[in-house]
Formats: structure tokens, C-alpha cells, sequence
């Protein structure tokens, strides 16, 4: 059923984040206080990750890492797993992109894909 979850909640951000803009979530950018991490929350995480990805081969419309990442880190702090969405840019060549953390730790994605991204909130992760 996380697959379900995760696909209504990437259409309710579609329109949502068009409607109230990224502000709404800011929430989402700051470091929440859970608990420490489990095998049982490394399984949870694995388990909504694949979900999302499900869900993004069927959406009708071009899901972006803005609407991934929200979504991922949603369904984590909903289960009280500390996700922080973190966003980046380059300049030269333009490029932009938002992620997923845990703790530091980059979950969504391939940690060299934020290398050389220059965040746009301190204190996600290392950089």
C-alpha cells in the first residue's frame, strides 16, 4: 500500500506546491528530532524508496526531484524518521537538484549526483 501512498501523495504536491509554492513546506528543510536509526527504520526507508520510484513510472506527468523528495521525506517523518529534503545548485554547467538525507546521509538518489552542488540550507549533510 505505500505504493498508493506515495503516488497520491506526489499528485497532491503536483498541485499543491503550484498552488502555495515551495514555502509551504519549509518544514521539510529542517533537521526534525527522532529517534535514532534502526535496521527496522533502514528497512522502512528501502521499502518507501522503491515505493516512490514505483509510483514516478506511473504518474501522467513529469515528477521532479522537488515532488520526489517531498514526498519521500513525508512518508519518513510520518513513520518518525528524521528526513531532511536538501536542495542544490551549480552554476556552470546550471544545474539543480533536491535530495533526500537521513542523519547526513544521502538516501534518495546517488550521493555523487549532489557533488559539486553548492546547498542552498546549511546543515544538510557535509557540504
Amino acid at each position: 500500500m505505500k505504493i498508493i501512498e506515495a503516488y497520491i501523495e506526489i499528485i497532491i504536491l503536483f498541485f499543491l506546491l503550484k498552488w502555495r509554492g515551495l514555502r509551504h513546506y519549509s518544514r521539510y528543510f529542517d533537521i526534525p528530532s527522532f529517534s535514532a536509526g534502526t535496521d527496522e527504520e533502514a528497512k522502512m526507508i528501502k521499502s518507501i524508496k522503491r515505493s516512490i520510484d514505483l509510483a514516478v513510472r506511473f504518474m501522467v506527468f513529469n515528477s521532479d526531484c522537488v515532488y520526489q523528495s517531498l514526498a519521500f521525506a513525508m512518508m519518513l517523518r510520518r513513520r518518525n524518521i528524521s528526513a531532511v529534503v536538501c536542495m542544490g545548485v551549480s552554476s556552470f554547467p546550471f544545474r539543480a537538484h533536491a535530495w533526500v538525507e537521513v542523519r547526513g546521509v544521502v538516501i534518495s538518489g546517488d550521493s555523487s549526483t549532489v557533488k559539486g552542488l553548492y546547498r542552498l540550507k546549511k546543515g544538510c549533510g557535509h557540504g
